[in-house]
């Protein structure tokens, strides 16, 4: 795994991850790599490739969340059915997986929290896909994370996350420059959030 230590730098997670089934080389590992070090808008990305392992992966975003003190994060996986970013919108309460982890650990009809809610709308999603999309990013919101390692690291994000914060679905292709680009943009739009938080509590300050 690769992560960055304490830093000065204003920081932005970005994340994806490894082979699971039949997907030995996970277009998001690439991504998320591609982006490793990239400068955008006055943060630097550091970039991670997690083990597709749904019962770690709370303590890997948990680390990662606590060393870095990232002001933004962007975490990604591969959906077959992606044709742009796929920014998800929605968290399932659910485990529920048609095939093993990389663990080899296949939970079904599980819920993630039990007695929790069945799910959870994650409105920053939306909001920044109309950014994007305005912007002529191939990019699209979605309702569906369905209900494998990808939904469960929705879910926990949701909660866990200490910043502006996303999780989208890259194409089985998801090297292709758009979607580069789309997440380049996504990330530029998170650090704008949290720029915006700053001075609005420095603006609480003040007053």
């Amino acid at each position: 795994m690769q992560a960055a230590g304490k830093t000065s730098r204003r920081v932005v997670c970005v994340t994806g991850f490894g082979p699971f089934g039949d997907v030995g080389d996970n277009p998001s590992a690439h991504l998320a790599l591609a982006l490793d070090g990239l400068a955008i808008g006055g943060a630097v990305v550091a970039a991670a490739v997690w083990p597709v392992d749904a019962r770690a992966l709370a303590g890997h975003m948990a680390w990662a969340y606590a060393r870095q003190r990232p002001i933004a994060a962007l975490h990604l996986g591969v959906a077959r059915r992606a044709r742009a970013l796929q920014l998800e919108a929605r968290a399932r309460n659910a485990l529920d997986f048609r095939l093993p982890d990389a663990t080899g650990w296949q939970p079904t009809a599980t819920a993630i929290d039990p007695g929790a809610v069945a799910e959870r709308a994650w409105g920053l999603a939306e909001q920044c896909t109309a950014a994007l999309v305005a912007d002529g990013q191939l990019a699209m919101a979605s309702h569906d994370a369905g209900t494998y390692v990808c939904n469960l690291a929705l879910w926990r994000m949701i909660d866990m996350a200490p910043c502006p914060a996303l999780f989208a679905h890259v194409p089985a292709d998801g090297g292709s420059e758009a979607i580069h680009e789309a997440a380049i943009a996504a990330i530029a739009w998170l650090v704008e959030r949290a720029q915006q938080g700053d001075s609005d509590a420095a603006a609480r300050r003040r007053g």
